[in-house]
């Protein structure tokens, strides 16, 4: 029988994660009505970003995020709270399609929710 290392499940972990926000940043791309705020956006760099932030947040493994806090980089973007529940909307259909676990799901949702006022300026 062949063990894995914490290593190894952690690197799955972030290689799941990666995958989860590559998918969540092309659904909010097609999205007529959060495409806007990306333009003029390096979308590959948000993605490393962001995968890096949720693995932090998710696993514990340190990662060093490197970019701006959460109220600095989306200042001026002027999120709506409709546009921001779609997010939710995107990443809790991506979650269940890759059958990401409930305790996982509801972290993620209550995360999101945590730091809403940050991101709207609300």
């Amino acid at each position: 029988m062949i063990t894995q290392t914490k290593q190894e499940l952690q690197h799955r972990g972030e290689q799941a994660i990666a995958a989860l926000i590559d998918q969540l940043y092309d659904r909010m791309l097609a999205d007529e009505e959060l495409t806007h705020y990306f333009d003029g956006v390096d979308v590959q760099l948000l993605k490393q970003r962001q995968a890096t932030y949720l693995t932090e947040y998710l696993t514990g493994q340190e990662k060093h995020y490197q970019g701006s806090t959460l109220r600095h980089a989306h200042q001026g973007l002027h999120i709506t709270f409709e546009h921001y529940e779609r997010l939710i909307f995107h990443i809790n259909a991506l979650m269940r399609e890759h059958q990401v676990s409930l305790d996982n799901r509801v972290r993620v949702e209550s995360f999101l929710r945590s730091v809403k006022p940050h991101i709207t300026g609300k």
